[in-house]
């Protein structure tokens, strides 16, 4: 009898400790299936901030600020995200969340090769740091100890960035946390490329401005929108005077200095909605959406004319230059995008054939 209980007991131990190691499983399950399931939030989470029609710095604060919130990661409350400087071998922090100001400071710009951001750059693959150590170049007097999560943000094999975030000091490598945020660096990887393409499409890589497809684009677009609502389409056409004699004079470098001035001086003429173009060499277009007077041209072509005129400081040297400003209207010279961009280019020509600087087509 005592044996027959003895052995009951022992099944019912044995059953209990089954039910205990199924439970114990299922929690394990529960909680893996509950971390792949916030991975995916986040990562969707983040496929929503790309859509937002902010600028790239804006999306990457929203999603560096994402990153460091998700509780399970366990990071520390501040990181930063890097991307490439074009051209050079150099990191630039575009979005930044708890870093001192020293830090900030320190860490602007980051050539590759240097301190941990610039060894993922240069070796194009992830470091994991439990503490400070000798490859922390970059770090500022009194900082405490913290380790790092530094991850490349790639297109197939060209580098486009860094993500660098911060954990504790003796923190563990977590194989969950790092196939995390590897798809979060994919993810960004796409948000950076897109802006880089878009950049090459439609912004003219000297100045920053857009370029003539982008003109092509807009003023199909303000056509449209004038036909509707009866409102006046001015193109302005402006040919910079006496630029080619500067090249000649002080080499294309200084040339390439005297256009972005150019730009920034034209820009300060105009109204937030108006838009200007460089369509190329030393050829400007602004697009004037909105005309309430013909008079009102006439007056901005004035003010465009005075900057250009007053003379820009380069290298130590003043610079003087003229402009040539021809003008066409919507719907009076032309109804087609063809039409005014030709009648303002056959303005522009009057006023400089004429030695004047500004002519309206007629």
């Amino acid at each position: 009898m005592q044996e027959s209980i003895r052995q009951e007991l022992h099944g019912l131990r044995v059953e209990v400790t089954r039910l205990r190691d199924v439970e114990l499983k299922n929690q394990e399950i529960l909680v893996d299936l509950k971390q792949h399931a916030d991975v995916q939030t986040a990562v969707n989470n983040i496929l929503q901030i790309s859509l937002l029609p902010v600028t790239l710095k804006e999306q990457l604060d929203r999603i560096l600020d994402l990153l460091i919130e998700i509780p399970w990661l366990t990071l520390e409350k501040k990181g930063c995200i890097f991307t490439v400087d074009e051209g050079y071998d150099r990191l630039t922090m575009v979005a930044s969340s708890g870093l001192s100001t020293s830090l900030l400071t320190m860490c602007d710009k980051v050539g590759f090769g240097r301190c941990l951001c610039g060894r993922v750059a240069q070796r194009k693959a992830m470091i994991f740091k439990d503490c400070l150590d000798h490859e922390h170049e970059n770090h500022p007097v009194g900082i405490m100890p913290y380790g790092h999560y530094v991850l490349p943000i790639m297109v197939g094999d060209r580098m486009l960035g860094i993500l660098n975030l911060y954990v504790e000091h003796g923190s563990k490598i977590d194989p969950l946390v790092v196939r995390f945020l590897k798809a979060a660096t994919d993810t960004i990887a796409g948000i950076i490329e897109k802006e880089r393409l878009y950049r090459l499409t439609y912004e003219d890589a000297l100045t920053g401005l857009p370029n003539r497809r982008h003109l092509m684009n807009s003023l199909e677009h303000a056509l449209m929108l004038a036909k509707r609502t009866g409102n006046k389409v001015a193109v302005m056409f402006l040919d910079l005077d006496h630029f080619k004699s500067v090249n000649d004079t002080y080499g294309h470098a200084v040339g390439d200095r005297l256009l972005v001035f150019v730009a920034q001086r034209i820009r300060g003429c105009l109204r937030e909605m108006d838009t200007l173009v460089r369509t190329g060499g030393d050829e400007f277009v602004i697009l004037l959406e909105v005309i309430n007077n013909d008079l009102d041209l006439f007056a901005l072509g004035d003010r465009i004319a005075d900057e250009i005129r007053t003379p820009f400081p380069v290298n130590g040297d003043k610079i003087e230059i003229g402009v040539s400003i021809g003008v066409s209207i919507y719907p009076s010279h032309g109804e087609s995008v063809e039409d005014l961009l030709k009648r303002a280019d056959s303005a522009m020509y009057v006023a400089k054939h004429n030695d004047v600087d500004f002519h309206l087509f007629q």
